[in-house]
């Protein structure tokens, strides 16, 4: 019998509940049309946790084990009421962002911490809930290429791209990204000889997801996704071969990184094959600092887009990113304290000054800046550098998956952060529940062992 099978089948009816809920809501969060049934599910899952004396008996253990990265939420978020009430130059639409885009991820990061206190009164939950989420992911992507597939036998082509379920690549990514940290967690912390700690059969299957994964990737167009996924695995193999040649083996850890190679180049063939915008990627992003295009951030057309020499038109995402990061850090440079919240500052500035929408920065980093000026963007790192070194200190605990993941998602929602705008809507709301549970489940070591 699974690990996996296990964990439930030892699991309380209230647990079981959570599991249930925690799959649905990781389901729905970045399906479009979902809202009200996303906050339903959130709101059942809330009520079902304050209703449960055991949660109420060490939700203060757990905030107390949160603390520092609690209070500093805490403090963006006064620092972001005192900048709307004195700074933004557009005060209404910041209270409406503050309640909808803050308050609310706040509310859910408080959900996942009382989560994370329901998982010390069962060990087994944690794993139980991974899985749920696992299994959830597995099924967004799942759907997503049976959707393009049914497009291809419906159109005759393969509409690439086309992702129907959520309306968007980056959210598919999104969701990538994090069922293979989970997979890539369970692995790494299962065996110190690595692949022969897992079975064959749980290997096997988590080996198709895997590939499930990228290929759904390749589909929809996700470079930046294809780049993170073959970065964070190389890092796995890595990690296996290195595990392999300490034991002696140094001919299975050479195959491992050989084998892992190929499939890097099968991928990333695969991605150019169908994905035509990898071929001047780099040169359309060197294009913006040639002179003559340093106002092209706002003019830019497909009816009239910039050109190189030879006539032909540059690639309008890698172009735009560079051309809006570098326009974005002269917006901050103009107002470092920040123009005024929201969830696309760039884009409403711009509105303003220039009377131009559906101009956004593509940079949470920038977009973020923009908004609450350098003092909320170093809050906002130093709660993730809180976490990170949580999630990295308590890596080698075997007793748990929590710290590993917990170092993979925010590791990841960092680099993410510099090109793309998630921090804002679903992603967010997942990232910090996520922060809630799984950094108030990290195993806490007594004093004693703490300060060996």
């Amino acid at each position: 019998m699974s690990a996996e099978r296990l964990a439930f089948g030892g699991l309380s009816p209230r647990s079981l509940a959570c599991c249930t809920l925690v799959a649905a809501i990781t389901f729905t969060w970045p399906v479009v049309g979902t809202i009200a049934l996303r906050n339903l599910l959130l709101g059942g899952l809330l009520l079902l946790l304050l209703s449960d004396r055991a949660v109420h008996a060490r939700s203060g253990a757990v905030l107390r084990d949160l603390a520092v990265p609690a209070g500093l939420l805490l403090a963006l978020t006064g620092w972001i009421v005192v900048h709307n009430a004195t700074l933004s130059q557009y005060p209404e639409y910041s209270m409406d962002e503050l309640r909808g885009q803050w308050l609310k991820p706040l509310l859910i990061f408080g959900v996942g911490m009382l989560l994370a206190a329901r998982c010390r009164t069962e060990p087994g939950l944690v794993a139980a809930l991974l899985a749920t989420m696992k299994w959830a992911l597995v099924l967004q992507v799942v759907v997503v290429i049976s959707d393009l597939f049914y497009l291809w036998l419906r159109d005759i082509s393969l509409p690439l791209g086309v992702v129907r379920l959520t309306g968007t690549r980056t959210s598919v990514s999104y969701s990538v990204l994090l069922l293979l940290s989970i997979i890539a967690s369970g692995w790494l912390r299962r065996s110190p000889s690595a692949l022969a700690g897992l079975g064959s059969t749980r290997l096997m299957a988590d080996t198709s997801i895997v590939a499930t994964a990228l290929i759904c990737l390749m589909l929809i167009g996700s470079r930046y996704g294809i780049g993170l996924s073959l970065g964070q695995l190389t890092l796995v193999a890595a990690v296996f071969a290195r595990r392999q040649a300490r034991g002696g083996r140094v001919r299975r850890a050479m195959l491992l990184m050989a084998m892992t190679a190929i499939a890097i180049v099968a991928v990333l063939y695969g991605a150019v094959r169908f994905d035509s915008r990898w071929t001047r990627t780099v040169e359309s992003a060197q294009l913006v600092f040639a002179p003559g295009h340093e106002h092209d951030w706002r003019l830019f057309s497909d009816v009239n887009p910039p050109r190189f020499d030879d006539g032909t038109p540059v690639e309008s995402s890698a172009f735009l990113r560079v051309a809006r990061f570098r326009a974005g850090l002269d917006l901050i440079a103009e107002r470092p304290l920040g123009w005024g919240f929201g969830r696309s500052a760039m884009e409403r500035i711009v509105m303003l000054r220039h009377k131009t929408g559906q101009i956004a920065s593509d940079s949470g980093l920038v977009d973020w800046t923009l908004a609450i000026g350098i003092p909320g963007t170093v809050l906002w790192l130093a709660f993730m550098g809180v976490l990170l070194r949580m999630g990295w200190a308590g890596r080698h605990e075997p007793a748990s998956i929590a710290p590993l993941l917990l170092f993979m998602v925010v590791a990841i929602f960092m680099i993410r952060f510099m090109v793309d705008i998630n921090t804002r809507d679903h992603m967010f709301e997942t990232f910090l529940f996520l922060c809630g549970l799984l950094g108030g489940a990290v195993p806490r070591r007594p004093p004693e062992a703490a300060g060996r």
